[in-house]
């Protein structure tokens, strides 16, 4: 009876032990859910070494720093997140965007980076240059001066925005994956970010800047005249708006026939107004009378002599 106690508790303890190693191992783990809200967590690998003793810890697992993510979970397939953190080599905070892998071209998987677009409601189009760190994970960093003051106007933008729209370009010849962020709720905890970055750059020396080159975005990456804002507007999505209705204007013009013009007919038939409000040809057909008239020359009255016959 002793060894079925100890039995029972030993295989309690193991069962206890193999929960609670769950929770600490799935604590971390990035997955999606339906609660589509901004929600502040630790930073995997100082929330997975914050308990240790040893002397040989990096600073970004020394140091705490936290992750602003917003999961969106509309299917297996069409899930996503968006987040904002820290780069241990600079203050300004870095954007994080998981996705699908399917979504990254494969142009872009080979060359390990990706090109963006950003849109706070309808403000200015930001374009961004990302990271591919794993698979679906992109990470936009603060690489050229250019784009760490593109962040900078973003984070601002998010602060005071109502929704984010990201377009993932997918090439000339494709039309973005588009992935749509509520920002309610985003500039209450944002300034945590801020202060964890700040913190966590002190520690390290900041990382030289690239060339502007480096992040500029390729002609080839978006279809012509591709814009975020005009993406849903008229019956061409991602064409600009102004060159849809220029492009219609054009369409319209060249479509354009001159109207058929009726002559005025005496026979009751259709005819058309000119500008003095009178039917078209009106006058030419009495112009043809009187014409028609002199032709026939001058006539005398006829004489008839005494036998009933005219005169000649």
């Amino acid at each position: 009876m002793l060894k079925l106690k100890a039995i029972y508790k030993s295989l309690a303890i193991a069962l206890c032990f193999s929960g609670i190693c769950n929770v600490s191992a799935n604590a971390n783990v990035w997955g999606v859910d339906e609660l589509n809200r901004w929600t502040l967590e630790e930073d995997n690998f100082y929330s997975n070494a914050k308990d240790s003793s040893s002397n040989y810890l990096k600073i970004k697992e020394r140091i705490p720093h936290r992750e602003l993510i917003y999961r969106v979970n509309n299917g297996m397939i069409d899930s996503y997140s968006f987040s904002l953190g820290c780069t241990q080599y600079s203050a300004t905070p870095t954007l994080n965007l998981r996705v699908n892998a399917l979504d990254i071209p494969m142009q872009s998987t080979l060359n390990g980076r990706v090109f963006a677009r950003f849109l706070v409601d309808q403000n200015d189009e930001i374009a961004l240059r990302g990271e591919i760190r794993s698979s679906g994970r992109l990470v936009f960093l603060p690489l050229t001066k250019e784009q760490e003051q593109k962040l900078s106007s973003l984070l601002l933008q998010l602060n005071e925005g109502g929704k984010l729209q990201i377009a993932l370009l997918q090439g000339e010849n494709s039309m973005p994956k588009i992935y749509d962020i509520n920002l309610a709720g985003f500039s209450a905890l944002s300034k945590n970010i801020i202060d964890d970055c700040k913190l966590l750059s002190q520690y390290n020396q900041k990382a030289p800047l690239l060339p502007d080159y480096v992040t500029a975005e390729p002609k080839n990456v978006a279809p012509a005249d591709y814009s975020l804002k005009d993406q849903n507007t008229i019956d061409n999505p991602g064409m600009g708006l102004e060159t849809q209705i220029s492009n219609n204007v054009n369409n319209e013009d060249t479509t354009k026939t001159e109207p058929i013009i009726h002559d005025f007919k005496p026979d009751g038939s259709i005819s058309s107004i000119g500008p003095d409000g009178l039917p078209v040809g009106v006058n030419d057909n009495e112009e043809e009378n009187t014409k028609s008239e002199e032709s026939m020359g001058t006539a005398t009255p006829m004489q008839i002599d005494e036998d009933g016959m005219p005169i000649f």
